[in-house]
């Protein structure tokens, strides 16, 4: 129970929630650094993806750095941030696991399952000047939330505008996914 004021002219008092913040937020999955192989062409692939179930609230925060530097060609290059519904979804593959993420360039994560139709929850792209580095940074919250206690899977996709062009490095230097209370 909670007071509302001080002293003895404290009269109302309102029950304590029942833990929906802290629930919500131990319902987080935040991978490191993971180098990717390279040169890698991005083509409109999945290059990140993690099963998830929502358990409180399904409000979801996904944000991402991708780090890269270009090859020769400038370009645009995009990543999105999707979230997938469907039955018996499951995420393989990939060239490393870390923390629930599996992620890889040319051993992409694979998604299993009977899949809907992917819903973009945040995306970001970038003019890259050929042999530079640079930065994606994708942050979005699902909208409207998620049904709690369903697995969906929130993959991240990486695509460029010109096509053909081979990136000298690329890594993701964080992925994260958090539901909020």
């Amino acid at each position: 129970m909670h007071i509302i004021g001080r002293g003895r002219y404290a009269r109302e008092a309102y029950p304590s929630p029942p833990n929906a913040a802290t629930g919500a937020l131990r319902n987080r999955n935040v991978a490191g650094v993971v180098a990717l192989v390279t040169p890698f062409t991005p083509s409109g692939g999945i290059i990140a993806a993690i099963l998830f179930t929502p358990k409180v609230s399904g409000a979801i925060q996904v944000s991402a750095t991708i780090g890269m530097t270009n090859g020769a060609t400038p370009d645009i290059y995009t990543t999105i941030a999707y979230v997938v519904p469907g039955t018996g979804l499951s995420v393989t593959g990939g060239a490393s696991t870390i923390n629930g993420w599996v992620v890889g360039s040319t051993v992409p994560p694979l998604i299993g399952g009977v899949t809907g139709v992917p819903v973009p929850i945040s995306s970001a792209s970038s003019a890259i000047a050929g042999g530079e580095i640079g930065t994606l940074l994708p942050f979005g919250i699902s909208e409207p939330p998620l049904q709690v206690g369903v697995p969906v899977v929130i993959f991240m996709d990486l695509s460029e505008t010109g096509g053909g062009n081979a990136l000298a490095d690329l890594g993701c230097i964080n992925l994260s996914v958090l539901e909020l209370p």
